[in-house]
C-alpha cells in the first residue's frame, strides 16, 4: 500500500456521497461499515461498497472499514466486500495483536492479500500499541481515533493522555516502518483548526490524516506534502550521502549540517512523501 497524505471516509450507505466521490480529488477513500452506518442500513452499504468499488478504484484506492470485532458485523464485512477487491481494509477498535492476526488468517483463508490499517481508540488498545504494531506482514498503518479514545478515558480534547496517545502510535509505527495517519477533525467548518491538528500531526512523525468533508482535503495535503525546500535539501542529502557510501564514508558534510545515516533516512521519508522516490 502506498503512503497517502489524506485519507477520505464515506458512509458505505449514503449513495449520494458515493456518487460525489468520483469529481474529489483525493487519494484514498474509505467506505465504512462502522459507526456511521446504522445496524438496519449494514447490508445495504455492503452492496453499494461491491457496486461503487469497480467504478472507483482505477481513479483512487479504496478501502473498507469493517465493524469492529467485538460485533457479530465485521466477518460479513469482509465476506461479502472482498471480491470486489478493496485496495485495503481498516480494522476499528483494535484492542489486541490477536485481533489483527484474526482478520489476517480470515483473508489468508480467502486467497486476498490486501494491506490492514488499524485504529486504536481506548486505553486498552494503546497499552498494546507495540505489539499491535508486531503483529502481521499485512499491517500498512497504524490510526488514531481520537473522539473514542478520549471518551475512553473521560478526557477532553487535547488533554495530555490525548498527546501520549498520539506519540504512542507514531513510535509504535515507526518500530515497524508503518505510517501513522491521525485522526480526522470534527469540526466541518473550522479549516485554520483542521491545519493546527495536522500541523501537530506532522510534528510528532504523523504523515497523514483521515478527513470527513472534501473541504478538509486540500488543507490536510498541503500540510503533508514536503515544501519545495524540505525537497531540494532532501534531495542533495540523498545524492551526497549515496556517492559517500560508496566510497566507504559513513557521515559527510553539507554546508554546516553533518550528514549521517539518520539524516539520509529523514530525507527517503520526505522525497517519499512526495512520490519522487
Amino acid at each position: 500500500m502506498r503512503a497517502h497524505r489524506c485519507i477520505l471516509f464515506t458512509p458505505a450507505n449514503d449513495e449520494r456521497k458515493i456518487k460525489k466521490l468520483d469529481a474529489i480529488a483525493v487519494e484514498a477513500v474509505v467506505l465504512d461499515l462502522e459507526d456511521s452506518v446504522p445496524t438496519e442500513e449494514k447490508a445495504k452499504a455492503r452492496q453499494q461498497i461491491k457496486e461503487a468499488i469497480p467504478r472507483l478504484k482505477e481513479k483512487k484506492e479504496i478501502g473498507v472499514r469493517i465493524n469492529s470485532l467485538d460485533t457479530k458485523f465485521w466477518l460479513h464485512d469482509i465476506l461479502e466486500t472482498y471480491q470486489s477487491s478493496p485496495a485495503f481494509y481498516v480494522i476499528p477498535k483494535v484492542r489486541s495483536e490477536q485481533q489483527v492476526v484474526t482478520v489476517s488468517e480470515v483473508l489468508k483463508a480467502l486467497n486476498f492479500d490486501v494491506p490492514l490499517i488499524i485504529a486504536i481508540e481506548d486505553a486498552e488498545g494503546l497499552s498494546r500499541v507495540f505489539e499491535i504494531a508486531n503483529s502481521c506482514d499485512q499491517l500498512a498503518a497504524i490510526m488514531f481515533g481520537k473522539i473514542d479514545f478520549n471518551a475512553s478515558v473521560g478526557g477532553e480534547e487535547g488533554n495530555y493522555a490525548e498527546m501520549l496517545a498520539r506519540a504512542m502510535i507514531s513510535l509504535a509505527a515507526s518500530t515497524r516502518g508503518l505510517q501513522a495517519i491521525d485522526a480526522p477533525c470534527v469540526e466541518l467548518n473550522d479549516l485554520k483548526k483542521v491545519e493546527d491538528e495536522a500541523k501537530l500531526a506532522k510534528s510528532m512523525g504523523y504523515t497523514a490524516k483521515m478527513a470527513i468533508h472534501p473541504a478538509q482535503i486540500d488543507v490536510i495535503n498541503r500540510i503533508f506534502m514536503p515544501s519545495n525546500e524540505e525537497i531540494n535539501l532532501a534531495k542533495k542529502i540523498f545524492e551526497i550521502y549515496e556517492t559517500a557510501k560508496k566510497k566507504g564514508v559513513g557521515a559527510i558534510r553539507l554546508e554546516n549540517k553533518m550528514i549521517d545515516e539518520a539524516v539520509f533516512k529523514q530525507a527517503v521519508r520526505i522525497l517519499q512523501r512526495a512520490g519522487i522516490i
